[in-house]
């Protein structure tokens, strides 16, 4: 749509146009500053969302991302999702394996602990962006029945994304660079 549109090429022959990284690209109303692709901000893509979150580094020996994103005890669905941003850092852009552990929506409903399971992942999940075109979505999983699944990376930055919009997403992502 931008190209049949000419957005990108609006910015081409200004000299203060944005030097976009990861994929991002320069606004078409205001040059100077990017569009970047989920996962990415700051003026040139380049920072993480200043949301919760972390940036890791991967290392040889396994480590873990675990959170809990939402309210267990709020069933009532938000209108906006609740979101949190981890950067996975692969500096020698080494192969890194990363494995979901546990990964469950719940709430509570009269007293008893709900947990669903969403196909769709609607209502929420984790997003990971392991393909090297960062502005397509990433693999998206959103219940139990993605436990020990293995996704491998050689991206510098690997972000994973946290998101929930009823009750609470329960993630523990292990991560590794592989021998």
């Amino acid at each position: 749509m931008n190209r049949f549109y000419g957005c990108f090429d609006k910015c081409a022959s200004i000299s203060m146009a944005a030097e976009c990284k990861y994929g991002g690209y320069p606004n078409p109303r205001n040059c100077s500053k990017c569009i970047c692709p989920h996962g990415f901000g700051g003026a040139v893509c380049t920072e993480r969302p200043n949301t919760c979150g972390a940036t890791v580094k991967a290392l040889s020996e396994k480590q873990s991302i675990e959170d809990t994103l939402g309210d267990i005890n709020d069933a009532t669905s938000r209108d906006e999702f609740d979101m949190c941003y981890y950067w996975i850092e692969n500096p020698q852009e080494k192969t890194v394996e990363l494995t979901i552990t546990d990964l469950s929506i719940k709430y509570e409903k009269s007293g008893f602990t709900m947990v669903t399971s969403d196909a769709g992942c609607s209502v929420g999940g984790v997003e990971i962006k392991a393909q090297k075109d960062y502005m397509n979505s990433g693999y998206r999983f959103c219940n139990m029945q993605n436990k020990g699944k293995i996704i491998y990376s050689s991206n510098r930055v690997i972000p994973v994304i946290l998101y929930s919009r009823v009750g609470a997403t329960v993630l523990q992502l292990d991560y590794r660079t592989s021998m």
